[in-house]
């Protein structure tokens, strides 16, 4: 979540994101690539770890269809989002603002590519700093 927003707008002291709804499916068009990436990287190496010696359990099928479903559904989403991004545009610019967007996210990284150069949104809730935990390693 955002700790202080960019403020931006027309309206004084308002939290508005200054971005256009193009600009916004656009950089959602990216997001939703980049993860149908992701889940096709995930897919290949899973395939590539697989032998035919031990075949698959049908719950480890049925997990391949999945994440290939997930990868097909991402890059229909990524399709529409880039064939209406263009053709849309706010009723109410106002309502767009950076309190709304931080509300519907856990992710900063989500409402990132939103903010223009130099005003990033900053994380409202920041993990708490304990000086005995070491560096997440998640490999």
């Amino acid at each position: 979540m955002l700790a202080d927003p960019p403020k931006q707008g027309a309206v004084s002291g308002s939290d508005r994101v200054d971005i256009t709804a193009p600009g916004m499916v656009s950089v959602l068009v990216t997001q939703v690539g980049s993860l149908r990436g992701l889940t096709a990287g995930l897919e290949e190496a899973l395939s590539s770890s697989l032998c035919s010696c031990s075949p698959l359990s049908e719950e480890a099928f049925v997990t391949f269809q999945r994440i290939d479903y997930m990868r097909q559904a991402l890059k229909d989403i990524e399709g529409l989002l880039s064939q209406v991004g263009p053709n849309l545009n706010w009723s109410d610019p106002d309502a767009i603002t950076w309190e709304a967007l931080a509300s519907s996210v856990d992710m900063e990284d989500s409402i990132q590519g939103f903010a223009k150069e130099g005003s990033p949104p900053i994380l409202r809730d920041k993990p708490k700093v304990e000086p005995d935990a070491g560096e997440p390693d998640l490999w």
